[in-house]
Parts: C-alpha cells; sequence; structure tokens
C-alpha cells in the first residue's frame, strides 16, 4: 500500500484535489517532502498554496485537523502551464514519500485524476 495517495485534477488554471489515503505514520509529520519547487507538509488540514518564491509551492495533506481530512483544496496559479507543471512536482513529491512502493503504473505513483 501507498504511504501517501492524492487524488488531483487541472480545469484550466486551477488544480484541485483531495487525499484518498494517507498512512497515520505521516500524519502531524511536518516536513514529509522538500524540494526548491514543492514542500509537502502535515500540519493542519489539505491545502495546496504558492510558496513563497518563484516557482515553489506547499502541499498540505492530512493533520491534526482530523474533521477535515477529506476536505479538497484547490490554488488558481497564474496560467495553465504552471498548473501543469504544479501536477508534475506533486507526482515527484508523492513518488518520493511512496519511494519504497513499486511503481510499474502511474497509478502506483500515488497520484489519480478524479472527475
Amino acid at each position: 500500500m501507498a504511504k501517501l495517495k492524492i487524488g488531483i485534477q487541472q480545469a484550466g488554471n486551477i488544480v484541485f484535489g483531495r487525499v484518498l489515503e494517507q498512512d497515520e505514520n505521516l500524519r502531524c509529520g511536518g516536513t514529509l517532502y522538500e524540494s526548491n519547487c514543492l514542500n509537502i507538509r502535515s500540519q493542519c488540514y489539505p491545502a495546496l498554496c504558492n510558496g513563497y518564491e518563484p516557482c515553489s509551492g506547499e502541499l498540505f495533506v492530512r493533520g491534526n485537523e482530523r474533521s477535515k481530512d477529506d476536505d479538497w483544496f484547490a490554488f488558481a496559479y497564474w496560467s495553465e502551464e504552471d498548473a501543469r507543471i504544479a501536477i508534475g512536482n506533486i507526482k515527484l513529491g508523492v513518488a518520493a514519500i511512496n519511494r519504497n512502493v513499486k511503481a510499474d503504473r502511474p497509478d502506483c505513483f500515488g497520484l489519480e485524476i478524479v472527475e
């Protein structure tokens, strides 16, 4: 089983989704993944936002506010291309967290397209 599974979709310049599955050992673990382009953190509740640096972002997954575990997150990027890049960065981050899971299919990275 993947440690983290995110359902995600893009509509124009908007990226939205929700946490589908998350290992309880990740809950409230602070920074789970860190790169120049994206940080994935577990603090309060699921959220997606821009980072402080250009081309950076923050994805917050399930944290200490359990009542918001199934909440959707969304963020409007400057362009559709920026949104596509953000999804790619999220995919890399989730794959890194799940790195001990064999990934021979795209959905094994823990990222799914939700409708």
